[in-house]
């Protein structure tokens, strides 16, 4: 194999990176997102990313993890955790 062909391979591309991100999250559970009128008590309260920790807006897509906590992210956020981790970030349970 020539030298051009080895540095192709070896060397992802953005393009290629993007697309192992997008399907790390395409087999997680996806809602869009909801405030509640009054936080509750019983811990479904969480109105913010914990890995970016900014606030989710109001009609935004995240995504929901299988853990039994079933922690929700943005997108962008669990798609970039999961390029390094396998894990739930809050927990760590396997995702």
């Amino acid at each position: 194999m020539d030298v051009f062909m080895e540095d192709f391979l070896v060397q992802p591309t953005l393009e290629t990176a993007r697309f192992l991100m997008d399907v790390g999250v395409a087999g997680l559970e996806k809602r869009v997102f909801h405030p509640t009128a009054e936080p509750g008590c019983d811990g479904d309260d969480i109105r913010a990313c914990s890995i970016c920790l900014e606030d989710y807006e109001d009609g935004v897509e995240v995504v929901v993890t299988p853990c039994p906590g079933r922690h929700e992210f943005h997108h962008r956020c669990i798609a970039n955790w999961l390029r390094r981790s396998n894990t739930c970030p809050l927990c760590r349970h396997a995702l």
